[in-house]
């Protein structure tokens, strides 16, 4: 690591948060690596479920949403509620994952053709 691969914090962080971590990630595209601070032990509430309204307006979305009303028919609202709710979140993580890695792969291509 280089100078450049550094970070600066308040000396009072690291009396209020103990367990801070520096990662070192690997390099991408520029010759320096990305840093990555956080908190190893820290133990955060779970997340709130957020619904965004774009989500219906992708057809994969709605045909997920269908499936599982389909397949939990006959149980109770709160049953097919938590089954939608999970299916969302497992349907948002994999788009985000596509989105965000060719988003990155896009960039990429365009700072080698410069």
């Amino acid at each position: 690591m280089c100078r450049l691969d550094r970070v600066l914090i308040l000396p009072g962080i690291i009396q209020l948060v103990p367990d801070l971590c520096l990662h070192a990630l690997p390099k991408s595209v520029s010759d320096h690596n990305p840093l990555l601070l956080c908190v190893d032990k820290f133990n955060f509430e779970p997340r709130p479920f957020m619904f965004f309204n774009h989500w219906m307006e992708d057809p994969k979305f709605n045909d997920l949403v269908t499936s599982i009303r389909k397949n939990l028919r006959g149980s109770g609202i709160g049953n097919v509620l938590k089954g939608v709710k999970e299916a969302i979140k497992g349907w948002v993580k994999e788009n985000r994952k596509h989105s965000i890695k060719s988003q990155i792969e896009e960039a990429e291509k365009r700072i080698n053709a410069l």
